[in-house]
């Protein structure tokens, strides 16, 4: 079988989860007229090399998280990497990425309400000296969040899903 071919079994496999992520491997198995043991085999290696994985996605506002801001820094960019790696510490940081543009990280931060927000704000950005720019944006309400929106194959080292409260 070609790459290409295995690629579009993975995908279609990739779909079919994305739909429905508690479907066993034999159902899958019968929609794309494979064997079970090919889906279980394919789920493991892309489970192994880490191109995917299984999370739970909970409605934060049951865990008592009301506040999402998106916020976006400037930091000096001999500092990335260090800022980097002490946010990837915090909690209430859900989402952490390195940007390209007038900002160089951006992150989603979740806490039970503004006056938490700001605490952890404080606390872990402004009290930063290699932080030059802070762009703060609160969510007021989501209508869409979908994992799957944006399919990245390969690791992505120390990153944690997280479920933004939708209301429909």
């Amino acid at each position: 079988m070609s790459k290409r071919a295995e690629d579009s079994l993975d995908d279609k496999i990739l779909a079919i989860l994305n739909a429905n992520g508690r479907m066993s491997n034999t159902d899958v198995a019968r929609q794309l007229s494979v064997s079970e043991t090919t889906v279980r085999q394919r789920i493991k290696r892309m489970i192994d090399s880490s191109e995917i994985s299984f999370n739970t996605l909970v409605d934060l506002r049951i865990l008592g998280i009301n506040t999402v801001a998106m916020i976006r820094l400037l930091v000096a960019p001999d500092r990335i990497s260090d800022v980097i790696q002490d946010l990837r510490q915090v909690r209430e940081i859900g989402y952490l990425a390195r940007l390209i543009g007038q900002y160089n990280i951006a992150l989603i931060l979740s806490t039970k309400d503004n006056e938490e927000l700001d605490a952890v704000i404080q606390k872990f950005i402004f009290s930063r000296n290699d932080v030059l720019e802070v762009n703060c944006r609160l969510i007021s309400k989501a209508f869409k969040y979908d994992t799957g929106v944006a399919p990245i194959r390969g690791p992505i080292e120390g990153v944690k899903p997280i479920s933004l409260p939708i209301d429909e």
